[in-house]
């Protein structure tokens, strides 16, 4: 009786290491593999679509950030090409920022300027700006520049506030670190009662210099208007749509704690002329 307890425990006891013996080694080729599946996708996120700045010129020494965001501005035929190439692009990818492009902290800060100077809040305190604040870095994704590194003005920061107030959403170029794009939501009913004169405050302050000739309005609709210039493609966009809750069966944040908003945009269109 004693000797067949004995071969049973022995029997037991292979079984449990055969058990956790296979179990050890089926853990060991998972880990392999996890590490040669991080290791590729590694090496794909590595590789930025967009170039850094010390690239851009064969022998040209890379220059400080900084130093760059002081004197760098884009033409308006540069931004012609941006602006449509973003206009027309079938995804984003995001990626990280490159040496001539501007922080995550200078984006955000630069948008709190922005809603400053544009009258949509009164201070740039993070108390009257929002509860939440998050912001992304990526470039337009088209299927002929897939492969190929564009420059780094071709990407954008997009900056999201959002309070009981309102909630705002900011396109920034990331190399001028200007505001080419902006969506606006309050929480109260606004007249969509814009002129020539934001539409010249808008392309101001996305570091553009003025036309020659006069802006005027060039296109319109229900919500909507264009102005732009005769010696440029580029033009202005305002589009102002007011809401109801009761109208609206989209309830979001705002909704929450007012019956109405109004959405407010700004951003550049191409005309093909």
């Amino acid at each position: 009786m004693n000797k067949s307890h004995k071969y049973t425990f022995l029997t037991l006891l292979l079984a449990s290491v055969f058990i956790f013996g296979s179990m050890a080694g089926m853990n060991l080729i998972l880990r392999v593999r996890e590490g040669q599946l991080l290791t590729e996708r590694g090496s794909a996120l590595a590789e930025t679509p967009v170039r850094a700045w010390g690239d851009l010129e064969d022998g040209e020494e890379a220059v400080s950030d900084k130093r760059h965001q002081e004197t760098y501005t884009l033409t308006v035929e540069q931004m012609e090409e941006v602006i449509g190439h973003w206009n027309s692009r079938e995804g984003d990818i995001i990626h990280e920022p490159v040496t001539g492009q501007i922080s995550m902290a200078e984006a955000i800060e630069n948008s709190k300027e922005w809603l400053l100077k544009m009258n949509f809040v009164e201070t740039k305190s993070d108390n009257d700006l929002a509860d939440s604040v998050n912001a992304t870095l990526s470039i337009g994704k088209k299927r002929e520049t897939l492969n190929t590194k564009l420059e780094p003005y071709y990407s954008f920061w997009t900056v999201r506030y959002a309070n009981r107030d309102m909630e705002a959403e900011l396109l920034l170029n990331a190399v001028t670190g200007k505001v080419w794009g902006a969506k606006i939501t309050i929480y109260e009913n606004r007249t969509g009662d814009f002129s020539s004169k934001d539409a010249m405050s808008f392309w101001d302050m996305a570091g553009l210099p003025m036309p020659e000739t006069d802006v005027c309005k060039i296109s319109y609709g229900q919500t909507w208007e264009i102005y732009g210039a005769e010696e440029t493609t580029l033009g202005v966009r305002i589009g102002c749509s007011n809401y109801d809750r009761n109208e609206n069966a989209i309830v979001d944040y705002g909704d929450l704690f007012h019956k109405e908003h109004t959405v407010i945009t700004y951003d550049f269109v191409v005309d093909e002329k």
